[in-house]
């Protein structure tokens, strides 16, 4: 048996095991799971109960997630930074990705290939991915792919080099001043100094 805690915070109940935070759950759910929550704050209850509560915050976690996927991918860890954001706790996070990743709402490459179409025309492909291992996506061979995606696009980093660079249009680029601006910006996009040189001279 388990002391199962209870407390109102607006339309939802926060529930905890023993004072561990189980997660937040409806009043729909309690009638569910057969709680009265009208008889005290602090509820003696089974294992079986304490299950049927984590699976039931599990999949308020999975239904949140999959509201963030509508309309564009995003990775694994921006999906848990967004639910711990929400108050979901760790252990129904990562069911919760782990059911997103089982129905192919998450898609580790697909998002991979997102990004870098949405990145390409403006970062070089070793800041992109970078940024991809920064997001824990992990993809089988990430060279390959940002390869295959430059070449369906007809991309090259000297295009989005050129296209960084209309920003300085009609700028004197010999004054010393806005090089060091332009360097500063093909910089900051990941371009190596061998590329910028060979831009700016």
């Amino acid at each position: 048996m388990s002391l199962l805690s209870i407390k109102k915070k607006d339309k939802a109940f926060s529930v905890y095991e023993y004072g561990d935070y189980l997660g937040f759950i409806y009043k729909s759910d309690l009638d569910k799971i057969g709680l009265d929550k009208s008889e005290a704050d602090d509820i003696e209850v089974d294992d079986e109960t304490i299950d049927k509560v984590k699976d039931i915050v599990k999949y308020h976690a999975f239904d949140k997630a999959v509201t963030y996927l509508k309309d564009f991918d995003r990775s694994a860890e921006d999906i848990k930074l967004k639910l711990r954001m929400k108050k979901y706790p760790d252990y129904a996070i990562e069911e919760a990705v782990k059911l997103l990743y089982e129905y192919n709402y998450l898609n580790d490459e697909r998002f991979a290939e997102s990004y870098i179409r949405a990145y390409m025309d403006q970062k070089s492909k070793s800041l992109i991915l970078k940024e991809l291992s920064m997001k824990h996506v992990k993809v089988s061979y990430p060279d390959e792919l940002i390869d295959r995606v430059y070449a369906e696009e007809d991309m090259t980093e000297d295009k989005a080099i050129a296209r960084l660079m209309r920003r300085f249009e009609g700028r004197d680029m010999t004054d010393e001043k806005v090089r060091r601006r332009a360097a500063s910006l093909l910089i900051r996009h990941g371009f190596s100094f061998e590329q910028i040189n060979n831009h700016l001279t």
